[in-house]
């Protein structure tokens, strides 16, 4: 009986030690995750979901639960804001991150200039907190999405960029000038003649 409970005992110390192998090659290496960041914007986004939705749910007579609510929520809902800059930033080549960052604002921006046209026309057809709900609930989970799928991607591109950026300054520093992006000619550099 007890060679059983042992043998049980080492199964399941094995097994939890391969799920812990494949969450460390899911979410990075300890330490240096670049997942890291977009993987606490999902969770924080769906949190905060999940939070308005009991927040809006709960009982008119109960202010004081609603209002602590409602201060959760907006503590996790901004999580993403800085974790998606950093990331931007952790994908793209300086001289194109202005413009990779505007695309992101315009996104963003033509998101919450619309929402108010959308959130009228769905509160003339059931009610304000259905569209508060509809539309909030929606776009995060949708959010929460894409930054798990980003996270998927973000560790190869962070280092694509890290190698053309090592590239880039072992040629500054053999005096040579790059010709063309993906050409890899390079040419003395005259700057420095």
């Amino acid at each position: 009986m007890s060679v059983g409970f042992f043998e049980r005992s080492r199964r399941l110390r094995e097994r939890n030690k391969r799920l812990r192998q494949k969450l460390l090659r899911f979410v990075g290496r300890p330490g240096l995750a670049p997942r890291g960041r977009l993987l606490v914007a999902a969770a924080a986004v769906l949190l905060g979901a999940i939070l308005l939705t009991v927040t809006l749910n709960v009982p008119l007579q109960n202010q004081g639960l609603f209002a602590g609510l409602l201060a959760l929520t907006a503590l996790f809902i901004p999580f993403a804001s800085p974790n998606v800059v950093s990331t931007v930033y952790d994908v793209t080549l300086p001289e194109v991150r202005s413009t990779a960052l505007s695309v992101q604002y315009l996104i963003e921006s033509s998101g919450a200039a619309l929402a108010p046209g959308i959130a009228g026309l769905i509160a003339d057809q059931a009610s304000l907190k259905a569209a508060f709900l509809l539309i909030c609930v929606a776009t995060w989970v949708l959010c929460s999405l894409f930054f798990l799928v980003a996270a998927r991607y973000a560790p190869k591109d962070i280092e694509t960029l890290r190698s053309q950026m090592r590239r880039r300054a072992e040629q500054e520093r053999l005096g040579l000038a790059p010709v063309g992006e993906e050409a890899g000619e390079c040419l003395p550099n005259p700057a420095q003649d």
